[in-house]
This record gives structure tokens, sequence and C-alpha cells, in this order.
């Protein structure tokens, strides 16, 4: 079986960089932008958010968080915040980069659960390097501080 149809081969247009085929599929697909535009009630400024520290609060494979305070409004709409600020550097693939930044915005501000940490708003200003979540501030720390402190009652061992 050769793939012809009729007089144009569909397999050459369906593996050929920038055929038809290609060129419907660029089309189709929404620029991670715009997918983020789709969000802006979630977006704020760089300027909205005041690090309470100098210091990352904790460090991970791909970003480092840090307790900031995020202001929006007038001065008495403050709000305890951490900010995980993902790693984005020159060596990074932008693409890829900006493709999963936009799904995990996605897939937070759509989590709502007495257990998952919410999406307060994100920073995205990939031209000078940032992409932050800035998610709800837990004052308590986070599960593996509690697992390693080994101080449980006897509901929480239970519950665990």
């Amino acid at each position: 079986m050769t793939g012809i149809v009729g007089d144009i081969d569909q397999n050459a247009l369906q593996t050929t960089e920038g055929g038809p085929i290609e060129q419907i599929k660029q089309k189709i697909k929404i620029s991670a932008l715009r997918r983020l535009d789709s969000l802006s009630v979630f977006r704020v400024p760089p300027d909205a958010i005041h690090f309470t520290s100098s210091k990352p609060h904790a460090y991970g494979g791909k970003a480092e968080v840090t307790k900031a305070i995020l202001k929006r409004g007038d001065e008495s709409d403050e709000q305890p915040v951490a900010v995980k600020k993902l790693r984005y550097n020159d060596d990074v693939n932008k693409r890829g980069f900006c493709h999963e930044f936009v799904n995990e915005v996605e897939i937070m501000a759509r989590l709502s659960h007495e257990n998952i940490i919410r999406l307060v708003a994100f920073v995205e200003d990939l031209h000078n390097g940032k992409a932050w979540f800035v998610l709800s501030w837990e004052p308590n720390g986070n599960v593996s501080e509690f697992l390693a402190t080994g101080e449980w009652e006897i509901p929480e061992r239970i519950s665990l």
C-alpha cells in the first residue's frame, strides 16, 4: 500500500515539516500565552509580590519556594503567600518550559480540595526569566517536614 490518495501522498504530507497537515495542526493549537490570557484573573505583576526574606524557604529540583506578601489594590488587601519560583535560564527549552508552566497553571487553577494547596496567582514574565506560582501560605509547613519531626499525636498517626 503506497499511501497515495489521488495525486497526493498523505504520508509525505504528514511527515514533511511545514507541510499542509503540519500547518493545520499549528493553527488548531492555541498558543501557550493565549491560554494564560484565559486565566488573567490569576495573573499579577511581579511588583505586587513583596518578599519577606532574601533566602528561599525550600528548594526543589526545578524551583525554590520563598515566603512573601501579595498586595492587591490598597494596603489593607495583603495576604501571606508562598512563591514558587521556577528556574528559567538560557539552557532551558523555552517552548517546552512555557507549555509546562501553562499546563501547571491551568491544572492548579481548577483544583479545589482541602488537602491541596491553592493557587492564588501567577507571574509570567518570560522575557525577564520569571515564571512564578503564587500559592496560599500554610504556616504549619509541609507534609515532609511534619513527618520528619516524628511528633505526632494518636489521631494524626491513625489518619496517616
